[in-house]
């Protein structure tokens, strides 16, 4: 896996600015470019986490939040729930569990948990929502403008109840 390396190090420093890359199914797991991110030891260069796509590809999350803290710079945050229908089929080969997108607090991210922890390793940067709604999936999903507000809420109401979150 190639992440940039020295020049991608290099050309953050000439352009002042910072790079993050998010862990994504079918790319790059989120050990994978932690591990790159503190690897290459540049504090521009981190991992923006998306912790949804780490429980759906079966990392352990707060594993790698404890082991990666310092090279967290963003979570990009949404939610999944396990899809009941044809729960665990299995083709002869594989057992399936297939999971779809639904508000904030309602699936299986540990959210609260998770901004708690990072809170307490150090995490002051950004967490922004991801609500995936297109022609493609997610037809069953409100509005994103309900999504964003039910998001401020869930924010709102997680920063009244944990006074260490930041």
């Amino acid at each position: 896996m190639n992440c940039g390396g020295r020049s991608g190090a290099l050309w953050t420093a000439r352009l002042g600015i910072n790079a993050v890359v998010e862990n994504h199914p079918d790319r790059a797991n989120a050990e994978q470019l932690l591990a790159t991110a503190e690897k290459m030891g540049d504090p521009r260069i981190g991992v923006e986490l998306s912790p949804d796509h780490v429980i759906v590809m079966q990392e352990k999350l707060f594993d790698l939040v404890d082991r990666y803290a310092p090279h967290i710079h963003q979570v990009c945050f949404a939610d999944r729930k396990v899809v009941q229908e044809d729960l665990a089929r299995f083709d002869g080969r594989y057992y399936y569990v297939r999971y779809e997108s639904c508000w904030i607090g309602d699936g299986i991210v540990p959210g609260r948990e998770l901004l708690a922890r990072l809170s307490d390793l150090g995490f002051d940067d950004y967490v922004s929502l991801k609500w995936e709604k297109s022609a493609r999936f997610g037809h069953h999903l409100p509005s994103s403008e309900s999504a964003l507000t039910h998001f401020a809420m869930y924010m709102r109401e997680l920063g009244q109840h944990h006074s260490h979150v930041r």
